[in-house]
């Protein structure tokens, strides 16, 4: 008997990359087959006939972008100059706050 291996060969009932990237608009119908993709991230848009694997373009529409991890980002300002940003010990915060500080064990 012959035994044949395919390498790379067509995956079957894979999610098409669209599904994720921040540039896709994916519309589903109720059926298995009623789905409409369209990309926005080559002009003009264009409809996506086919399941993407891979694509040049992509872009995960799960993880923020620099810049909203910017936007959402704490800014630590101190009152003096030689303060120290970051966390402190307790006798360090009972120094600069006085002993009646509320410290949560």
């Amino acid at each position: 008997m012959l035994t044949v291996k395919v390498r790379d060969g067509t995956p079957l009932n894979r999610t098409s990359l669209c599904h994720s990237c921040k540039w896709a608009h994916v519309m589903k119908g109720y059926r298995a087959n009623d789905e409409a993709v369209r990309c926005s991230a080559v002009y003009p848009t264009m409809r996506v006939p086919f399941s993407v694997r891979e694509c040049t373009e992509y872009f995960d529409r799960n993880h923020p972008t620099k810049k909203e991890m910017e936007d959402t980002a704490w800014i630590l300002l101190t009152k003096r100059i030689e303060r120290h940003l970051g966390f402190v010990k307790a006798d360090e915060y009972r120094r600069v706050h006085g002993n009646d500080a509320d410290i949560v064990p």
